[in-house]
């Protein structure tokens, strides 16, 4: 596979990752996940910048926003970009280092090709690393996003931190199974100990990304509520159902509950 994965049609691309050959292959596909996180995330900031007069709560986080969609374009989509092409290149290294080590017959030379082997395989361990590292740092900013950006377009950037959490934990997964082929040494340890930092940061992602959720359920849920309850009033005989003086007290007292719980959705402004 000569061409470059990002220059493949969607499909064609979608085709390649299940057709059953070593590359392109998971880490090349979280890098990807990545990638589709931060410019989901871009996507909203735009939006944000284009309806940014309806809103002071933007104007306020502008310059946080702005600041963020340029560290996005500039540096973690492109290196993104570029660790999709890197994982399925040097993947291949490692499988063709193996499949020499495997074929070769003289015990000498098996040794050094078992060591050149597993320096491949290390390096295809640290590439996860570097990409869960901007995995996290655009879920952290996909967080920003939907809690100061424009608010139509917070599936956008729920699914960043969604996309950026699953990214992470795909690269998490790939170095633990690098991890069960590969000597102790200090550089095992060292790997050992980022990933462990790794957990963490994929952790924090997680609960954001269920924090955010929920707000997103409460906030449809209160809308249901609230439809439902017009309905009744619009249906109106609602003095059909008032027998006391305590009855009619509770009616009203509930319609300005309701109408003061809802103000922002029924005055916008």
């Amino acid at each position: 596979m000569g061409e470059k994965l990002l220059s493949m049609p969607a499909g064609d691309l979608l085709h390649a990752f299940g057709t059953g050959g070593h590359k392109p292959g998971s880490g090349s596909a979280a890098a990807h996940m990545g990638n589709l996180a931060a410019q989901l995330t871009s996507n909203v900031i735009d939006l944000t910048e284009l309806y940014k007069k309806r809103s002071l709560t933007y104007q306020a986080h502008l310059k946080q926003l702005r600041s963020h969609l340029s560290i996005l374009r500039s540096r973690i989509i492109p290196e993104l970009e570029h660790y999709t092409e890197e994982d399925s290149r040097q993947f291949d290294k490692v499988i063709k280092s193996r499949k020499s080590r495997d074929d070769e017959k003289d015990a000498k030379l098996k040794e050094i090709k078992s060591g050149i082997a597993e320096g491949e395989l290390r390096v295809a361990t640290e590439l996860p690393i570097q990409i869960a590292r901007y995995c996290y740092n655009v879920g952290r900013m996909a967080a920003d996003v939907f809690d100061y950006g424009y608010t139509r377009a917070r599936g956008e950037s729920a699914e960043g931190i969604i996309f950026a959490s699953a990214a992470m934990l795909s690269c998490l997964s790939i170095i633990e199974l690098n991890l069960q082929t590969l000597p102790v040494t200090e550089w095992t340890d060292n790997i050992r100990k980022q990933k462990d930092k790794l957990y963490e940061q994929q952790a924090e992602l997680e609960k954001m990304s269920k924090e955010r959720h929920a707000q997103l359920k409460k906030e449809a849920d209160e809308h249901y509520r609230y439809q439902c309850l017009v309905a009744e009033y619009r249906a109106g005989n609602l003095g059909d159902k008032i027998r006391t003086d305590e009855q009619l007290e509770n009616l009203v007292r509930n319609l300005q509950v309701q109408l003061w719980n809802n103000k922002k959705k029924i005055w916008k402004k």
